[in-house]
């Protein structure tokens, strides 16, 4: 057991800037966990008079051994003793009371990571000795106590804030209430008279005792949150006139204290926790509230008159202006707006001192690009004041439309008007104007763009009159922050355009993109480029497909030659380097462009290669290189496909960086690599003697040990198994690639990877070569069948099964399947295949054919009618109603909405940092039996034949289908052309 000392100098160690010291404090911490009692030796230490950072490293690390080790996943044994435990418990709220603010933070942490698992179950204690603690501390006006209680009480009444309302929650909040209620509203009192006769008291008793009351409401705002408590309801008076005061007050020495920090004053916090607490109530609670909301929206409407513009009191000003919009969109609350005086007040004193651009987003706009569009642009600006402020205008036109629209018109109007009279001085009162249209323009809006206006506005006149202009102006480097909002401006508005107007935007855009243009001038131009060419036409197309592209690639071409360089020139901006917004958009204009790309390609080919170059090494940002190895992937698959021996000419270009990332082993990107390179195998004529040398390399275990490769790698292995799976047999190297679908069919990720796999052996390896190895693959399938027998992997093994039976015919499956068991066919067909064959769903056109004609073959090409006659007219009826679901035999052609692209959409597609496939490099999905017609035709063809063998037994057991299915039937055969032993089926016969 390590002693005090010994722990105390692991502890220091841990702080030590020297990376060998430090491991070795780490490790003694490690290996001292192991320990009994060791959590109890970290508690006694914290309650010694440690140096602040070493107290605060203690108190994060026994956090840490909290969150790991007081209930350990099923993996992990537990080595905390319930003895500790039990006195961890009894001493943990008396530790954190009696540790500085700094240290209490990570204290109360673990606090609530016990508290979730054993409160109050196995910690009745806990609520009961805090409320005796709080009384005590009352009665001697210790606040500091007082606040060390509350931040406990806090920690645990979390739990019912945004939790899901269950029987078991509702009995631990009466719990709960029944305990702390009363002592809750009580200390709330004595610290709101403490703060009347501290006022001109030192700042530091006033923080103090303000932090204290904004704990006490955010305990009230947590133990409402489900619903109103009686107790609270009883006494909502005694709440409320306070939280009322303080949004009134005003406290000139606390704002004093924190004049040069960043961060909001204590006041300012607690407002804002009031705010919260007014705004729920009026939302959930709106009859029990109804008689206190006027009195707070005037105290919160006046509050907000009087905030600075500093970006300490930005959340402040974003709750109160939410507040504002939540209640003034709402037809119970009209009585207090509708007085047109009080929507202009309103728009003149809360509006457009918010929505106004501050020196902070100017500062963001030059110095910090990424932040100011991701404030800006992404939509991540929800809680800032100008996103906010937008807000409360649209929710002021909810119910007031036409007096708000009047009202924003004229200030816009004026706006206009000052930088119509000095474009240069007043360039801000055209960013103002911009925004304040977006406002009172926008009812509706998603990723996709605006889906409703506001009618009364005219938004391609404001488009053509004010934003247009903007954009052509000789200068585009001039005013680049009105630029800015103009491109938004135009973007915003892009589904209200048609395709001359999209289009005459395009050059505009362009000259945006120019060298020395800033750089959220450029990248907004990109995006709005990225945007427009996702736009689709849903009134182009039929029901149940995807609609087409409004911008195609014959009108993109014109552009392409210039499009491409301006983005180029965005991506050589220093400023940003890896610009992810950037690439995303040059990938969609390839995507569009496809074909089109031809003239420029190799200047696009050299610009990516360079730009991989550039950032291999140390790729800092994920999105940016899965967007660079998508345009890599478009490139190859378009230029392979019209450009003869283009294949040696990439693989000359992409090898030498492709090998220095393998070699170097740049996890991040090794994925992508591996995809682009199954591309250009599979575009490639031949297997060049640089594929053929990697090949043992892809074989060998150990490059199959990171999972985050695997998908990557069969993609790779499958374009080796399409170019050359003969030669691969001839070589002797099933058995290596038959090894690596083992393994990965032993994996519930992986499983789907491995029948890829398999698929791709059976269908491009004859027959010669794979016969010796299929009984012991089935034999393997069939093993793990017994170990997951989930719906998924049924399907998977139903497929595979298919492919087999295709390929080789459907007596080789069975016969197979006998020599491993006698009657294990029938046993598979009734228990997995035939049984679950309709519950698969969702299936390609291609792989519904292959399914369909793997059971056709079972029903036709085997002995299965003369051994089960019920098993066959099951597999009968399954086909039927997959046939009537998935091909629509019943003459319904109207889909379900959700149609698969043609070969001129593109996929709507981002980044998964979950999942590095790039779309644009998958494989092009071609029938793998061609030879097969569509099973509405196979199946009726194929039964006739079967039918003439033994007419009357076969129609026999047709009759047993329902009527339903027999008419089904009927139609197929009549689609088809063949009759059932000369006579067709008819419903009942």
């Amino acid at each position: 057991m390590a002693d005090a000392k010994s722990l105390l100098n692991a502890m220091e160690a841990t702080l030590s800037p020297e990376r060998s010291i430090r491991k070795a404090g780490e490790d003694f911490l490690l290996a001292a966990q192991q320990q009994p009692t060791h959590i109890l030796q970290v508690a006694a230490l914290l309650l010694s008079n440690l140096p602040p950072p070493v107290a605060l490293a203690a108190a994060v690390y026994f956090k840490n051994v909290v969150k790991k080790h007081w209930e350990p996943e099923e993996r992990l044994r537990s080595i905390l003793q319930e003895s500790d435990k039990e006195k961890v418990k009894e001493n943990l709220v008396n530790l954190i009371v009696a540790s500085t603010y700094e240290v209490q933070r990570p204290l109360t942490e673990a606090l609530s990571i016990i508290a979730k698992l054993d409160f109050p179950l196995k910690w009745e204690g806990l609520l009961p000795g805090l409320v005796q603690k709080l009384r005590t501390a009352s009665s001697r006006n210790d606040f500091r106590l007082i606040y060390g209680c509350l931040l406990i009480a806090n920690e645990v009444f979390k739990r019912f804030r945004y939790a899901f309302k269950t029987e078991e929650l509702m009995l631990q909040l009466e719990y709960c209430l029944d305990h702390f209620q009363e002592a809750l509203l009580a200390i709330f009192h004595q610290c709101c008279h403490a703060v009347e006769s501290a006022q001109n008291e030192r700042s530091e008793v006033l923080v103090q005792l303000l932090e204290t009351i904004r704990l006490c409401a955010r305990i009230f705002y947590s133990l409402s949150y489900q619903d109103i408590p009686a107790f609270f309801e009883t006494h909502l008076a005694e709440w409320a006139q306070p939280f009322e005061q303080f949004l009134a007050m005003e406290l000139p020495v606390v704002k004093q204290a924190n004049a040069n920090s960043s961060k909001p004053d204590a006041l300012e916090r607690l407002q804002a926790a009031i705010i919260e607490n007014v705004m729920h109530y009026a939302d959930m609670y709106d009859a029990e509230f109804k008689d206190f909301l006027p009195g707070f929206a005037k105290r919160i409407w006046a509050l907000l008159t009087t905030l600075s513009g500093e970006p300490r009191s930005d959340q402040l000003a974003t709750k109160g202006i939410n507040f504002l919009t939540k209640i003034i969109s709402k037809q119970l609350h009209q009585a207090l707006f509708q007085d047109e005086a009080t929507l202009r007040s309103i728009v003149s004193h809360v509006v457009l001192p918010n929505i106004l651009l501050r020196e902070l987003e100017e500062e963001l706009f030059e110095m910090s690009p990424t932040e100011f569009i991701q404030r800006d642009m992404e939509g991540s600006d929800a809680d800032t004041r100008r996103r906010c402020a937008r807000d409360l205008v649209r929710g002021m036109c909810v119910l007031y439309g036409r007096q708000t629209t009047q009202i924003v018109g004229e200030h816009i109007q004026t706006l206009l008007k000052e930088y119509q009279d000095s474009s240069e001085a007043n360039w801000r009162s055209k960013d103002t104007a911009l925004h304040l249209i977006l406002a009172v323009t926008v009812k509706a809006e998603s990723k996709k763009g605006v889906r409703a206006v506001n009618e009364a506005i005219n938004v391609m006149e404001m488009l053509t009159s004010h934003v247009i202009p903007e954009l052509q102006d000789p200068n585009p480097g001039a005013r680049p922050l009105v630029k800015a909002t103009a491109i938004k401006f135009a973007n915003t508005f892009r589904g209200q355009m048609g395709v001359s107007e999209l289009l005459s935007l395009l050059p505009l855009y362009i000259r945006h993109m120019s060298p020395n243009i800033p750089a959220v001038v450029q990248t907004y131009a990109c995006i709005s480029v990225e945007k427009m060419l996702t736009l689709r036409d849903p009134m182009a197309s039929g029901a149940g497909k995807v609609p087409p592209l409004v911008i195609q690639r014959a009108q993109l071409g014109p552009y392409m030659e210039s499009l491409t360089n301006g983005i180029f020139a965005v991506l050589a901006n220093e400023e940003f380097a890896e610009n992810d917004y950037v690439m995303k958009a040059l990938m969609r204009v390839l995507a569009v462009a496809k074909e089109e790309i031809k003239p420029v390609y190799q200047v696009l080919t050299e610009t990516l290669c360079q730009t991989l170059g550039r950032v291999w090494q140390n790729p800092s940002n994920p999105h940016f290189g899965h967007y660079l190895f998508e345009c890599i992937a478009i490139v190859v698959s378009t230029i392979t496909k019209t450009v003869p021996g283009s294949g040696a000419s990439f693989e000359r270009l992409l090898f030498p960086p492709f090998q220095a990332i393998l070699q170097q082993d740049v996890e991040q990107l090794t994925p992508y690599v591996f995809q682009i390179m199954a591309q250009l195998l599979e575009a490639s004529e031949a297997v060049s003697k640089a594929f053929w040398e990697l090949l043992p390399i892809l074989l060998t275990p150990a490059t199959w040990s990171r999972k985050s490769n695997t998908p990557a790698l069969v993609r790779f292995l499958v374009a080796y198994l399409k170019k050359a799976g003969g030669v691969i047999a001839e070589q002797g190297k099933l058995e290596a690639v038959l090894a690596i679908a083992q393994k990965l069919v032993s994996s519930r990720a992986n499983e789907s990877s491995a029948f890829q796999l398999l698929e791709m052996l059976v269908l491009h390896v004859s027959e010669q070569h794979v016969q010796k190895y299929l009984r012991p693959l089935l034999e393997v399938l069939l093993r793990r069948l017994e170990q997951n027998s989930s719906l998924k992997y049924i399907r998977l093994l139903s497929y595979f099964w298919c492919v087999v039976i295709n390929k080789y015919g459907a007596a080789v499956w069975w016969s197979t399947l006998e020599s491993i068991q006698n009657g294990l066919p029938v046993m598979l067909l009734q228990s997995v295949f035939l049984s679950n064959a309709s519950r698969h769903k969702s299936w390609a056109p291609e792989e519904l054919k292959c399914f369909c004609a793997g059971i056709v073959n079972i029903l036709v090409q085997t002995n299965l009618f003369m051994l089960n006659q019920a098993l066959w007219g099951q597999g009968m009826e399954s086909m039927l109603l997959i046939l009537q679901r998935d091909s629509g035999i019943e003459g319904d052609d109207e889909g379900d909405g959700t149609g698969s692209l043609g070969p001129t959409d593109v996929p709507e597609m981002t980044y998964d940092a979950t999942y590095s496939r790039l779309v644009f490099a998958d494989a092009e999905k071609r029938d793998p039996f061609p030879n097969i017609p569509p099973p509405t035709i196979y199946l009726p063809r194929c039964l006739a034949e079967f039918c003439a063998q033994s007419p009357d037994l076969v129609l026999q057991q047709l009759q047993v289908l329902s009527p339903e299915l027999q008419a089904g039937l009927q139609q197929l055969c009549q689609s088809a052309g063949v009759t059932l032993s000369n006579r067709s089926v008819v419903p009942g016969q």
